[in-house]
């Protein structure tokens, strides 16, 4: 008996809250679910979160990346340069790794969050939507759909 209770509190104590998102979503659903789509190249990349002191400590060790938007598939965004916020991609915790220099089409989320008496709103995004590196034949297909539902 000691052994199973053993064996019970040791899955119990090393459970993990590790990212589950398996399979990744249609490009469909994805283009549903999100707010913003893009297509840009990452320009640069910045941590924050703890130190920085206005942000919730559930943003203790999040990355901004800086991306120079080229194509605009859903979403009221400006052209130009946007700040993508996602986890520092260091397993477990559903953050995407950006190259810099090379091109993505992202898949953002609106998030707002109250830092104390303002609310900032900042785009989101995590290995869970279909972000991924920049591919002729998906943007293809992105704006197809995204003019037959009005996104674009």
């Amino acid at each position: 008996m000691k052994t199973y209770y053993s064996i019970f509190l040791l899955l119990i104590f090393n459970y993990s809250f590790a990212c589950s998102c398996i399979p990744t979503p249609s490009m469909e659903k994805a283009l549903d679910e999100t707010d913003v789509v893009v297509t840009g190249k990452v320009l640069s990349k910045e941590s924050f979160g703890k130190k920085d002191g206005r942000l919730p400590r559930y943003f203790a060790s999040n990355v901004k990346y800086k991306v120079e938007v080229t194509k605009i598939h859903k979403g009221k965004i400006k052209k130009g340069i946007i700040t993508i916020v996602t986890g520092p991609a260091m397993g477990g915790d559903c953050g995407v790794f950006f190259q810099i220099g090379k091109s993505y089409t992202i898949y953002a989320e609106v998030t707002l969050i109250d830092t104390g008496g303002k609310k900032v709103e900042f785009l989101e995004t995590t290995i869970c939507t279909r972000t991924a590196k920049a591919d002729k034949t998906e943007s293809a297909k992105i704006e197809k759909y995204c003019k037959l539902k009005g996104y674009s």
